[in-house]
């Protein structure tokens, strides 16, 4: 039989040692911070699956959009929170440098400043069976009969990590600069600002959108050299171009295998936080309108309100590249730019029932000049059929200032110094209707998703398909969408586009000329044949072929 345990307890005759006082006062203080140190805030935060998800992926770049009210800033505030206080393995365990940017000053004091050092990033309370601090979970019918109990979490980061503090603003709770005693440097910027330069960082996090569209570039070349990382948090309100094209990147690596991506969105909703009660979210749903819960309660972009082309659609406008046709008519579109000079490419059919109008092509010249726009569309050989060249005339009256002469006259004379020509004006250009008003209208009829006209070869049009997606209208000073399409940033072929529709582009029927004689052939007649004689040229036996326009035996 097997010997009985032992029974564990204090030895026979055992006494609690006696303390001094300040020996007690030393050990009550000890156990104090302990009880405080087991209630942080990152101890007890406990995730919603979304949370969690964006919490393990691994990319360099995160993006959780979303509703109002649906945890997106929480979960980003614990992300950063858990990065500078070395608790992510992710990130530095010490000297590490963070950049977090808000819209403006406002923003980062009772948003972000607060969400990682003032108690009440969520609740909290005491497990009924434990007695152990926990978070509160309104879900549970148990919880939400104690909701009384309940009480604001410990801040994310506690002040006993915190070295010091340089205020910005030290009534209105704004930082400028926050140092942890690991090392970690804190910066705090409004998206008014101008991005600093020249600091390489660890870390970057904007909540909400960003009024500067430079940060976003700023803080990715500063991210680079440590292999940083960066974390986005937004309700997607004002239609920002960097947030959208994040977006997009994030939805192009979907394809990829999770290992390979660099970027991951995340949609987190309101109605999938379990930390608000159905009838809360109920009353916040009943106080806006349709339009607003697209974007407040769906996540839904409001660039989609705002988009010039709301019509545009990559399902319905889009297809694999083809050859165009000889007998097609072409039309090409310039918009004319020293640092952008786009141009665009339009099919009609020559088929009657055929009354679609193709995108097939495009130029998008970086820093471009008349003798490279000539050379461009000299390598362009499929537009031997061009019918015409439609330029924005607004543009391209503009003189130059050292030679005085316009870029129209400097475009047209490369155009003849490379041999590109149009049926309708040779060398010269017909003017674009300088009316964006009228254009997009007419524009919008080929969109029409009832009946489609506007297809565009999307392997040969990149940048004509970003710029359709990215067109948006002006707001005014009040926040409100008016009818000013933005003429500035990447809109070239949208423009385009718009000379195109305007023009009336229709099938033009051409009978084929009599041949051109072979600029070689004809010099080598006038050498072998100085008197002008008719014929061939005698090279000898057998035949050889010299290109258009005829052959020597």
């Amino acid at each position: 039989m097997a010997d009985a345990p032992k029974k564990r307890g204090r030895p026979k005759g055992w006494k609690p040692p006696i303390l001094a006082a300040d020996q007690a006062a030393d050990l009550r203080q000890l156990l104090q911070e302990r009880l405080k140190r087991k209630i942080d805030g990152l101890k007890l935060y406990v995730p919603m699956p979304l949370q969690a998800a964006f919490h393990a992926s691994d990319c360099h770049e995160k993006l959780i959009r979303g509703s109002n009210r649906s945890g997106k800033t929480t979960a980003a505030s614990v992300e950063f929170a858990r990065a500078v206080t070395g608790q992510d393995p992710r990130y530095p365990a010490k000297d590490g440098i963070a950049y977090i940017v808000g819209f403006d000053g406002k923003h980062i004091a009772n948003v972000m400043y607060k969400l990682l050092f003032r108690a009440g990033a969520f609740k909290i309370i005491r497990d009924q069976i434990t007695n152990e601090w926990r978070s509160f979970n309104p879900s549970s019918v148990h919880d939400l009969l104690r909701e009384k109990e309940a009480k604001l979490s410990p801040p994310l980061i506690p002040p006993r990590l915190v070295k010091s503090i340089g205020w910005e603003n030290k009534k209105e709770n704004l930082p400028r600069v926050i140092v942890l005693h690991n090392g970690w440097e804190i910066h705090c910027f409004s998206s008014n600002a101008k991005p600093p330069r020249g600091t390489q960082i660890d870390l970057g996090w904007f909540d909400e959108e960003i009024f500067d569209p430079e940060w976003y570039t700023e803080i990715a070349a500063r991210l680079v050299d440590r292999n940083g990382h960066f974390l986005w948090s937004a309700t997607p309100q004002a239609g920002s171009p960097q947030l959208y094209e994040l977006h997009e990147r994030a939805d192009e690596q979907l394809r990829r295998p999770r290992e390979e991506r660099t970027v991951e969105e995340f949609i987190a909703l309101l109605f999938d936080n379990v930390h608000l009660t159905d009838l809360q979210k109920q009353n916040f749903v009943s106080k806006i309108s349709a339009e607003d819960a697209m974007v407040r309660i769906h996540g839904e972009f409001a660039s989609h309100g705002m988009r010039v082309y709301p019509e545009f659609s990559e399902r319905i406008h889009e297809c694999s590249f083809f050859n165009i046709p000889p007998k097609w008519t072409v039309y090409a579109a310039i918009d004319p730019g020293r640092q952008v000079c786009g141009v665009l490419f339009a099919a009609v059919s020559c088929e009657p029932s055929d009354d679609h109008l193709y995108i097939f092509d495009e130029l998008y010249i970086q820093q471009c000049s008349a003798e490279i726009f000539g050379q461009k569309m000299r390598e362009k050989a499929r537009i031997s059929n061009l019918e015409a060249m439609i330029i924005d005339h607004q543009m391209s009256r503009m003189t130059e200032t050292g030679s005085g002469r316009t870029i129209e006259d400097q475009y047209s004379e490369a155009l003849k110094k490379y041999g590109v020509t149009c049926r309708r004006t040779g060398t010269d250009f017909t003017w674009g209707v300088a009316d964006p008003i009228a254009g997009i209208e007419a524009v919008r009829q080929y969109l029409n998703p009832a009946k489609p006209r506007l297809v565009v070869l999307a392997d040969r049009c990149p940048n004509f398909r970003w710029e359709m997606k990215r067109y948006w209208y002006e707001k005014d000073k009040d926040g409100r969408i008016t009818d000013k399409p933005r003429d500035r940033g990447p809109v070239h072929l949208c423009a385009c586009i718009r000379y195109i529709v305007q023009d009336e582009p229709r099938h033009v029927p051409h009978k084929p000329g009599k041949a051109r004689l072979n600029p070689v052939l004809v010099h080598a007649r006038k050498l072998m044949n100085p008197k002008g004689q008719k014929g061939a040229i005698n090279l000898g036996p057998g035949s050889f072929s010299i290109g258009i326009g005829g052959c020597s035996k």
